[in-house]
């Protein structure tokens, strides 16, 4: 068996949140073709201690990287061009443990462009950079942001520019490149590039089964990492342009599902009408029978939402924004509602709750859409014949 060795710049577990759930899916897809070695940043003493889960890792490397350190490196890059998350993951011990174990794997594979940087011009082993997404894409959405102060817009508004410049110069300089979509390909090069591939992500179908909404029900979930501030601002655009109108007509309730502080939790739970659960041990249990629908109104972000594909799976009704369904191969009005605005948004919330046979349509196709396109299987065939592939490309190029 071959070994790989994963970079990730924080550690995988708990799987909380969309980078983390990427990086395992794919780990989980490959261990059965390769022996894999983990080597990731811990940003607290805590993290470096921590269990995790030791049966998809043969081995397990962390390099304690404080916050206050990153920070100034951060400091140190405002005067220059490179992107400030690059500077903020820049560790000598990091790169130094990665020489040590380098050198007895066939592969490596790092996550996000954060750990790639460590690999940029060599060609001493076959990499894969797996970015899942077009960063500065999402930088520029957040733009527009209905939660982040202005200090971090300002932010946002600097970074972009040298990020777009670095993920558009690096897609063409790793032998391999995951994205998770073809919106954040065509945003960074709208040119083929033989090198750049999608892998989309997969739905666990045991851990989301399909089970139709009955009638009855009177409350709309929101799944998703609420630390995040692209959650955030999704659900205050729900809350406060979708929901007065939804109440307006029918006294629904919003329930918001996943990890959040006490702070999140407290801003959202004094609107009237809306639930927040905290972190939840299976998602499915918070998905009861008073839940009708789901919705994703995510207006920034970028790559592929996964509360969409759990939604799917569940056989759930699901109603998202043009934003959210990106990167998704679904079928708009058979297999899930799509709006363009809040009104838009409001009438769907509404007609599913009231016709029982366009809840029923819905989760059946969107369930059948699931498992024909974002299976686990298909995930794992998709990742190794890539890797493949790769490999092969390198014994080849060392031959001649």
């Amino acid at each position: 068996m071959k070994k790989m060795l994963v970079l990730t710049p924080r550690l995988p577990y708990p799987v909380i949140g969309g980078d983390r759930l990427r990086i395992v899916q794919l780990c989980e897809a490959l261990s059965e073709s390769f022996k894999l070695t983990l080597l990731s940043f811990c940003e607290s003493r805590e993290e470096c201690q921590a269990q995790i889960p030791n049966d998809l890792f043969s081995e397990v490397h962390r390099i304690y990287l404080p916050r206050w350190k990153s920070y100034f490196n951060v400091l140190t890059a405002l005067i220059g061009s490179e992107p400030l998350q690059i500077a903020y993951y820049r560790s000598a011990k990091f790169r130094e443990k990665l020489e040590e174990l380098i050198s007895g794997c066939d592969v490596v594979l790092a996550h996000l462009i954060r750990t790639g940087q460590y690999l940029v011009g060599r060609d001493d082993v076959p990499y894969v950079l797996e970015m899942t997404d077009a960063i500065s894409l999402n930088y520029s959405r957040m733009l527009n942001d209905r939660v982040a102060p202005s200090i971090k817009k300002t932010i946002f508004a600097l970074e972009f520019a040298r990020l777009r410049e670095y993920e558009i110069k690096i897609i063409h300089q790793a032998p391999l490149v995951w994205l998770v979509s073809e919106t954040d390909k065509l945003f960074l090069d709208s040119r083929p590039i033989s090198t750049v591939e999608i892998i989309r992500n997969s739905v666990d179908l045991h851990s989301f089964p399909f089970n139709p909404v009955p009638s009855g029900g009177d409350t709309i979930a929101f799944i998703g990492n609420m630390d995040t501030a692209q959650n955030q601002d999704a659900c205050l655009y729900f809350i406060r342009s979708i929901l007065p109108m939804v109440r307006a007509r029918e006294m629904l309730k919003f329930r918001i599902v996943g990890n959040a502080s006490k702070r999140v939790a407290k801003m959202f739970r004094k609107y009237e009408g809306v639930e927040v659960t905290g972190r939840v041990d299976e998602i499915r249990n918070a998905i009861d029978s008073k839940v009708f629908c789901g919705v994703c109104p995510v207006q920034a972000g970028a790559g592929i939402q996964n509360k969409v594909l759990n939604y799917l799976a569940l056989g759930l009704p699901c109603i998202v924004s043009r934003v959210g369904v990106e990167g998704i191969d679904a079928e708009p009005g058979r297999d899930l509602l799509v709006f363009n605005d809040a009104e838009e948004a409001a009438r769907q919330v509404l007609a599913v709750y009231y016709d029982s046979d366009l809840r029923t349509r819905l989760a059946f196709a969107g369930r059948k859409a699931v498992e024909e396109g974002f299976s686990v299987q298909a995930l794992k065939e998709t990742i190794v014949g890539s890797v493949s592939r790769l490999l092969d490309a390198n014994s080849i190029s060392r031959l001649t």
